[in-house]
């Protein structure tokens, strides 16, 4: 849990911090957007050998590790002007967050029983989101220049080695066996792979976008901001009951009415981008039905495996969210390029219904078949 939050916090504040450092700086829109996506990048390229290093290396150990590399990361990056350094060490700022992601990821779904399966992923979900929405609170309080920022960081990936270190005597083997081929894993659970897809199209275009279709649609820059927040929060708040239910009612279910629930979202969003009290509360259920797609499927994921195919599955969830993060910021700009804001909704709409799509045939083919 300690580490899951380090990941979602060091992702929260740095993503925004070094993206700012560098526009104040005088660097091109396009430098600054390629930074950003370097972690997307990291995640794609460090998650098909994830498993390997868990095997090697051990669990534990490998977080520790990575923990290390992150304090590092941080602390070293307001000591270089370099632009070519930045890249690097948001590279491997990536990696060490990506790796800690997959590896809390299955140590959670371990460990999880099976009754209390729903609940427990929804408080690891939860917190996950609480650490990315604390990350940017941050800025307001150290700003962006000079140390200040960069050393809160590093104190808090720091303390999370204090719980990992008492935690690691009891931490699950995931060396026992190899994990299943990848093309047959993939075959195996490809509505679960799809949509942590979908969840990177969606939530890296409303990251990206949100705000600028808002400010393009005539609402105050504060108001923009404030949707996005809105979103973070039914992110967070709704994951824990969506756990708790996930433990009494069918999961599948859940997690198809999790896609309706975030192909909904994006529909509703241009009808009521202009309201003044309905909005709020859609933007807070849309974010939680959204997150909700990764806390059901890592459910899921957890009823069906065990041990390091726990670890490739996590490994394939980081890829999957890895390019959906890559593409839909690009898609949901080019949407907007072509067809003005109300593209933006609409790339999102295509991408969800996909998964909705999928996941009802899929529903109906396992009805027949039982």
């Amino acid at each position: 849990m300690a580490c899951i939050a380090v990941f979602a916090f060091t992702i929260g504040l740095t993503l925004p911090l070094i993206s700012l450092i560098l526009d104040r700086d005088g660097w091109d829109a396009t430098t600054v957007g390629l930074n950003a996506a370097t972690y997307a990048i990291a995640m794609v390229a460090i998650s098909p050998v994830a498993p390997w290093l868990v095997r090697v290396v051990g669990a534990a150990r490998l977080m520790g590790l990575c923990l290390t590399v992150i304090t590092l990361s941080v602390s070293l990056f307001p000591v270089f002007s370099d632009i070519v350094v930045w890249f690097v060490l948001r590279f491997a700022l990536g990696v060490a967050a990506s790796i800690l992601f997959i590896v809390g990821e299955a140590w959670i779904n371990e460990v999880a029983e099976e009754r209390t399966r729903g609940r427990v992923v929804g408080i690891y979900t939860g917190v996950l989101s609480a650490g990315y929405g604390a990350g940017p609170l941050v800025i307001p309080l150290t700003g962006i220049d000079g140390y200040a920022p960069f050393v809160v960081a590093a104190i808090v990936v720091a303390a999370a080695s204090i719980p990992l270190m008492w935690a690691a005597r009891t931490a699950p083997r995931f060396d026992a066996q190899r994990p299943m081929p990848i093309l047959r894993f993939v075959k195996s659970v490809p509505h679960l792979l799809m949509a942590l897809v979908v969840l990177g199209v969606v939530f890296g275009a409303c990251e990206a976008l949100l705000p600028v279709y808002a400010v393009h649609e005539g609402r105050s820059t504060a108001v923009a901001a404030l949707m996005l927040s809105a979103l973070v929060v039914g992110n967070t708040v709704l994951q824990i009951p969506l756990g708790r239910f996930a433990d009494r009612f069918d999961r599948e279910a859940l997690f198809t009415l999790c896609g309706l629930g975030t192909l909904a979202g994006c529909l509703l969003l241009p009808l009521l981008i202009h309201t003044t009290v309905v909005l709020w509360p859609v933007l807070f259920v849309w974010g939680g039905a959204m997150l909700g797609l990764f806390t059901l499927a890592m459910i899921l994921l957890g009823e069906r495996f065990s041990g390091s195919d726990l670890v490739l599955g996590g490994a394939l969830f980081g890829i999957g969210y890895g390019v959906g993060g890559v593409i839909g910021p690009a898609l949901g700009g080019a949407a907007m390029d072509l067809w003005g804001p109300v593209g933006l909704p609409l790339m999102m709409v295509a991408a969800s219904a996909l998964f909705v799509t999928a996941a009802l045939a899929r529903r109906r083919s396992v009805v027949r078949r039982g």
